[in-house]
This record gives structure tokens, sequence and C-alpha cells, in this order.
């Protein structure tokens, strides 16, 4: 009948309403950081609270109150660059000292985003690292070694390969200092990191 047909109508656009506002608030909820280098331009990254969410809240919190803002007189750069494997950004001789649990749950694929830490699988904070080549499998957990992997809270999108492309062409050496860490010959500088709510 057409009270039937007009139910059954309705109840299909119910449904689809239902699931263009799931998909919306989960787009709502899928912020998008900026870093902004000097000289080099910015790397935009997708990130992902959904796998991250305690990651992704403190990332945002420290760049909302100026941790990677050289206006606010931060010292920030991405300083470890080791060939095939990762940049590494933050401030390396004053990190935060607000720390993290471990979120493992993304693979560290090429160009993720991911929270750098000690051997203390909860001592991540506010060092990052860009994934330059797939790391899925030396970054994952390996139980009978006793590791428990390292998160990832993003993934680089845009033109941000571009920037890492270019990135990897400037020198490097193994500093004896920082116990031979693969380090940039000059650490381009992090003007800031931005975020917008998308």
């Amino acid at each position: 009948s057409f009270c039937t047909l007009l139910e059954t109508v309705m109840k299909a656009v119910a449904i689809a309403t239902a699931i263009v506002a799931m998909f919306a608030a989960g787009a709502a909820a899928m912020p998008i950081a900026n870093v902004v280098l000097e000289n080099y331009g910015s790397i935009p990254i997708q990130l992902r609270p959904d796998h991250a969410p305690k990651t992704v809240a403190n990332f945002i919190r420290l760049a909302r109150q100026g941790f990677y803002s050289a206006a606010a007189g931060a010292n920030t750069t991405l300083y470890r660059y080791y060939p095939g494997f990762v940049i590494q950004g933050g401030n390396l001789n004053a990190p935060s000292n607000e720390t993290v649990p471990l979120e493992y749950s993304l693979p560290n694929a090429n160009m993720t985003v991911g929270l750098a830490r000690s051997e203390d699988p909860h001592s991540g904070s506010s060092e990052f690292y860009f994934n330059i080549g797939n790391n899925t499998a030396g970054l994952a957990p390996h139980p009978a070694q006793g590791t428990l992997g390292y998160a990832v809270f993003g993934e680089v999108i845009g033109n941000g390969p571009e920037v890492l492309a270019r990135l990897q062409k400037l020198p490097e050496h193994a500093d004896p200092a920082y116990g031979g860490m693969h380090m940039f010959d000059s650490p381009p500088r992090i003007i800031a990191v931005t975020i917008e709510d998308a």
C-alpha cells in the first residue's frame, strides 16, 4: 500500500541521514596539523584520534600552547634524520615532561607520523617522527623481544611528501654526542605547528 511504501521510504531516508551524520562526525573529529618549517614550507598531517586519541589530544594541546612556536620562544627543529628510516622533530634538549600512554594501533607505514619515546613504552611526550620508509615490521610490537611498538597518530597528506623529499636531500651525520644518532647537519627549524579543525 501507499502507507507501507511511504513508511519504507521514510526509514530509508532516516538510515541515510544517520550514515551521513556519522561520517560528518568522523570528519569533524579528524583535525589536520601543519608543521610549518623555516625555508621549506609546511607538512600537513591528517591526525588520527580514532586510533590514538590521547596522543592526538596531547599533540594538539602542545601545539596550541605554543610548545612548537618560534614566536613563543620555542627552539624546536627537525633534528634527527636517518635516511630511509625517519625524520624526527621536537625539542631535543627540552622535551615536554607530560607523557602519554602507548597507543599502538596503526602500522608505521611510509608517510605516517609517530610518537617518539625512550625504552619506556609510555614515555612519549612532545617528540614526533615522520616515517620516510616502510617501518611496519621494525616499529611494530615484538613481544618475544619485549618491545611494544611505536604509536602512529597521523598520516602525511597534501604536499607533505614533496617537502619530506626535499629534506631527504640535506646532509646528515652520526653525532657521537648523542650516541651516534643520525642528525641533520643544519636542522630545519620548526616555526610552528598549527591545527585546523576539519
